[in-house]
């Protein structure tokens, strides 16, 4: 469990196209805890990408995704 304020803050900083990535194959669970933590334009921007996105990289998905665990830890003090 990632509490929201968390979320919000890694989302920053892995940006919206990996997110757009990890969005794309995430299970509907994860995607409503995507949107949910974004503004509405963003919201919009992300799903727009994912939308478009086809034939992703699944080494590029692990990056996005192992970017975006990563700046969860830091962000909670666990990257020491």
């Amino acid at each position: 469990f990632v509490d929201n304020a968390t979320l919000e803050q890694a989302f920053e900083r892995v940006g919206f196209h990996k997110l757009a990535m990890l969005f794309r194959v995430a299970g509907e669970e994860a995607r409503g805890k995507i949107l949910q933590n974004l503004s509405k334009k963003m919201s919009k921007v992300v799903t727009d990408e994912a939308a478009s996105m086809s034939g992703l990289d699944e080494m590029e998905v692990a990056d996005a995704e192992d970017e975006l665990v990563a700046a969860i830890k830091d962000i909670k003090g666990l990257n020491r």
